[in-house]
């Protein structure tokens, strides 16, 4: 398996007049660590990011972010097999783009509180709102899934999994996995 990589708004903490760190985030077996950046934006500008025509200084910004992004990509492939700590010292340390600590960020494990997500998560998707009653219901399946695929950056597939968890829920709310058999 190998280490997904993206960069991301962290919303956790502001750093003063509405800013927040871009980050890079390293994902690699049910395991992330985010890398902070030189770069703080507020969320109005991380929205833009993704617009045709942006400023001048947001574009340079923009530039710079996808050539972290692309770069930290081939580095995970070149390290083989994929270590965190390796990862850390052949990319992050003595990078200029990046706010260098003393000694590596910690390797994280899973997350371990189903709401300890990113609120542009839970906006997005709604199953993260819900009260969870089961380990064998359906709902807690579904989202097992989806905070994995936006773990590794993959929304529009979360997306179609939200989109089939809404389905199902119509149709018969929120059984139990042994309930879907042919029949159902």
């Amino acid at each position: 398996m190998q280490a997904q990589v993206s960069i991301l708004l962290d919303l956790r903490r502001e750093k003063g007049e509405a800013l927040y760190p871009l980050k890079l985030r390293v994902y690699y077996r049910g395991r992330a660590v985010l890398h902070p950046t030189v770069y703080d934006l507020s969320k109005i500008d991380y929205d833009k990011l993704e617009a045709k025509r942006v400023s001048y200084s947001l574009s340079e910004i923009r530039e710079k972010i996808y050539d972290i992004e692309f770069k930290a990509k081939v580095a995970t492939k070149e390290i083989v097999p994929f270590d965190p700590e390796k990862f850390y010292e052949t990319f992050i340390r003595g990078n200029v783009y990046f706010r260098n600590r003393n000694k590596p960020a910690k390797w994280s494990g899973a997350q371990k509180d189903p709401n300890d997500v990113p609120e542009e998560w839970k906006r997005k998707f709604a199953i993260f709102k819900e009260l969870q009653s089961g380990l064998d219901q359906i709902s807690a399946v579904y989202l097992v899934i989806i905070r994995s695929l936006l773990y590794q950056a993959r929304v529009g597939t979360a997306d179609s999994y939200q989109s089939s968890y809404n389905s199902l829920k119509a149709f018969r709310g929120n059984v139990r996995v042994s309930d879907i058999t042919p029949q159902f």
